[in-house]
Parts: C-alpha cells; sequence; structure tokens
C-alpha cells in the first residue's frame, strides 16, 4: 500500500491553474511604459514622465 497522501481533483487542478498575467505581457507593458517615459523626459518635461510611464504600462495590462 502506498503512504503517499492522496490528492483530490480541487488540489491538483488548484496546482496546474493558468496564470492571468503572463511574464511576456508584463515585461513588454513595463518596457512601453519605459519607452514612453523616455521619450517624454528627453522632450524636456521630466515632471511629466513617471506619470506618462506609468499610464502606459498600466493601460497595456487592462487592454
Amino acid at each position: 500500500m502506498s503512504a503517499a497522501p492522496r490528492t483530490t481533483a480541487a488540489e491538483a487542478e488548484a496546482d496546474h491553474r493558468p496564470t492571468i498575467l503572463s511574464w511576456r505581457r508584463l515585461l513588454v507593458c513595463l518596457a512601453g511604459g519605459l519607452l514612453a517615459a523616455g521619450v517624454v523626459a528627453t522632450a524636456g518635461v521630466p515632471g511629466l514622465a513617471v506619470l506618462v510611464g506609468w499610464v502606459v504600462a498600466a493601460g497595456g495590462l487592462l487592454v
């Protein structure tokens, strides 16, 4: 007889749940936000760079 603990179907499914957000999508959105912030900062408006970068990154994640 096996001494290994039994797992239910719900436990097995919980181990293999798909992720909501992929690492690739996260990195693409972060890179887009950084690029947009860099463009705004080099355009001479560094005060808006963080806001623009955040909006672009968050917008990419929400779409």
